[in-house]
């Protein structure tokens, strides 16, 4: 499915070009509203921001968006119950690198390179990658933060590059979402508008994602849920309210 990406001003071309080329066959079209009306989702950049448009809610504002989740979140870090989970100490000061298999909005992405990860974000929809582009690229004076635009079997099959940290919601898993209800609407609107969902095996993704990880596989889930494969057991699991982080340590 090609999707189209729309700017407000010709200077702002070059600009939508770079956020488009995460997805191969999007379209970058100077912004005329006589010729969307029929057009049910769509992102528009304008010189202020990103927006994701839809006549089911209001224009949602990417910059807005991030910038209050970063200045909500950063105080905090410590009280993070995913970076608790991962509480990783390597004895080195390396630069850390994690994978982020379902980056979604980024949220997760963004609190792991505000803790001093180096992230890479898997995302398999194509509104989310250019997103996500748009977020890598906007705070990347804040943030490291890459995006691929790829299924994250397929990213694990082909690459050879191990993590210290992999990260896997597995958002529709057994029916449910650890995702916020806002969060939630907004990708779920995404998905709907692209036809190709191939069908994830969880077990299989974890298996890869374990032969790629260097210190700890970290799996989100509902703390109804049944952990996502029923061997091996967690080595050990970080709850909150509603939801909890299954971790796997991976032996040295």
């Amino acid at each position: 499915m090609s999707i189209k990406l729309y700017y407000t001003e010709e200077y702002l071309q070059e600009y939508a070009l770079t956020l488009a080329s995460i997805v191969p066959d999007s379209q970058v079209v100077l912004f005329d509203a006589a010729m969307i009306v029929d057009e049910q989702l769509y992102l528009l950049l304008n010189k202020d921001t990103l927006l994701l448009v839809s006549s089911l809610f209001k224009p949602f504002d990417l910059d807005l968006f991030y910038n209050e989740f970063i200045i909500k979140r950063k105080p905090g870090l410590k009280r993070e119950i995913l970076l608790q989970a991962i509480n990783l100490r390597t004895g080195t000061d390396e630069l850390l690198e994690a994978l982020d298999l379902t980056a979604g909005l980024g949220r997760d992405s963004i609190l792991m390179a505000l803790a001093g990860f180096r992230v890479t974000m898997l995302e398999n929809n194509p509104y989310l990658a250019i997103i996500l582009n748009y977020l890598s690229i906007n705070f990347c004076a804040q943030l490291k933060l890459t995006v691929q635009y790829i299924s994250n079997d397929k990213y694990l099959q082909t690459n050879s590059q191990k993590y210290h940290v992999i990260y896997f919601d597995p958002m529709f898993a057994d029916g449910k979402s650890s995702l916020a209800k806002k969060d939630m609407q907004l990708i779920d609107l995404m998905i709907k508008f692209v036809s190709d969902s191939a069908f994830v095996n969880n077990e299989e993704v974890f298996n890869l994602a374990y032969a790629h990880c260097l210190h700890k596989l970290v799996i989100k889930r509902d703390n109804k849920q049944r952990c996502l494969i029923p061997k091996p057991d967690p080595t050990y699991v970080k709850s909150g309210k509603t939801i909890r982080f299954d971790v796997y340590q991976v032996p040295s």
